[in-house]
């Protein structure tokens, strides 16, 4: 009984060891560099532009960022704003053998929240909104549509 307690606690200092060195590691790399980053991640997967003010990392693994603007890919259209941005790996999911980026915004009084699921193959989308304005949709505001969205 004494040996499995015992390697239990070497494989539990284990995964702390080494996810302590992971978060320390990423924590040095300065701001502008792990925006860049994800800025060209963004570019590369979902073919739109991200662009943000303020941008810093979050401890965990995380962001925020603020007066984020995503545009077309290759054009200047605006497709979203948000005032303030907050997205972070839930480190939960990772014990569980998948990725889930968890993401809030704001958006004048309306607020967005979303859930990214990675796997192997396999990418997922969980999003709901609650009193976002049509003005902050440009791609809306340009059509005359007005209002408040809410809804998942």
């Amino acid at each position: 009984m004494n040996r499995a307690r015992s390697a239990v606690a070497v494989f539990a200092l284990a995964v702390l060891g080494i996810s302590v060195f992971v978060i320390t590691v990423v924590w040095l790399i300065p701001d502008d560099l792990a925006e860049d980053a994800l800025r060209r991640l963004i570019e590369k997967k979902a073919h739109v532009t991200f662009r943000a003010a303020g941008f810093r990392k979050r401890i965990p693994l995380g962001f925020v960022a603020n007066r984020v603007v995503i545009s077309a890919l290759g054009t200047d259209t605006e497709l979203y704003s948000l005032d303030r941005l907050k997205a972070g790996i839930d480190m939960a999911g990772l014990f569980k053998g998948n990725i889930r980026v968890k993401i809030n915004g704001a958006s004048g009084e309306g607020i967005f929240r979303a859930v990214v699921s990675l796997r192997r193959n396999d990418t997922g989308l969980t999003m709901d909104m609650s009193g976002v304005e049509a003005a902050n949709i440009p791609s809306l505001a340009a059509k005359g549509i007005k209002g408040v969205f809410s809804g998942d």
